[in-house]
């Protein structure tokens, strides 16, 4: 299945969140608006384009099959994933996915106004990730909330983590601004900055970390 659509829309979970992947364009630009419902499947973002939730009062809530695996990858540069819940149960195999979104070795990526729960390792993962932008997510059961290994130029930003050993862990990143999260409950560190350069922390509210609210090593 391959289309050139500059507009795809996913009507509703009959229809398949990958299916509408495969129409947008290669080209780059395009947008795939999803519809409210329940969509069990694992999906790759493999083109530039903006995902987008249009359900209104309830946003369409993305359930993984793959038990271990990654509910939404991304793979391609220059991708928006806005207005998903993704859950972290599998189905039908009850067993939890490792990550709700992760993204390795791109730039440009946005991710805004999803609902992440959990059981999960982490809610979302960038590796060696450049030129991105994480905000206003809610995070909850996770092993840790949003882990960040290398990459440049990252904006998180008014995101909301709970009930996690660590909440937000940042290692070898350079250049980033982590303003305005809500970090509560994490049963170890709440921020856990360490090997990092140029790193901004501000006006962050952390309660209730088990051992330190910030931690930052090795970091300037």
């Amino acid at each position: 299945l391959h289309g050139n659509a500059s507009v795809v829309n996913v009507l509703g979970d009959t229809a398949s969140i990958q299916q509408g992947i495969h129409l947008a364009t290669d080209a780059g630009g395009a947008h795939v608006y999803v519809a409210a419902g329940n969509y069990a499947e694992n999906i790759n973002i493999y083109k530039s384009l903006t995902l987008q939730g249009v359900g209104g009062p309830s946003q369409p809530m993305l359930f993984g099959t793959t038990p271990g695996g990654t509910v939404v990858l991304v793979s391609a540069n220059n991708v928006t994933v806005d207005g998903f819940d993704i859950v972290g149960q599998t189905v039908p195999w009850f067993i939890p996915s490792l990550y709700a979104i992760k993204a390795d070795n791109v730039s440009g990526l946005t991710l805004s106004n999803n609902n992440i729960s959990g059981p999960l390792g982490a809610g979302i993962v960038l590796n060696n990730v450049s030129d991105a932008v994480v905000a206003h997510n809610a995070i909850s059961t996770a092993l840790t909330g949003i882990l960040v290994n290398g990459g440049s130029q990252l904006g998180l930003f008014c995101n909301t983590i709970l009930g996690t050993v660590t909440g937000i862990k940042l290692t070898g990143t350079d250049h980033a601004s982590l303003i305005g999260n809500s970090v509560g409950g994490s049963l170890l560190n709440a921020i856990d900055v360490a090997s990092s350069t140029f790193t901004q922390i501000i006006g962050n509210d952390v309660t209730g970390a088990g051992i330190d609210g910030i931690k930052v090593t090795n970091s300037s």
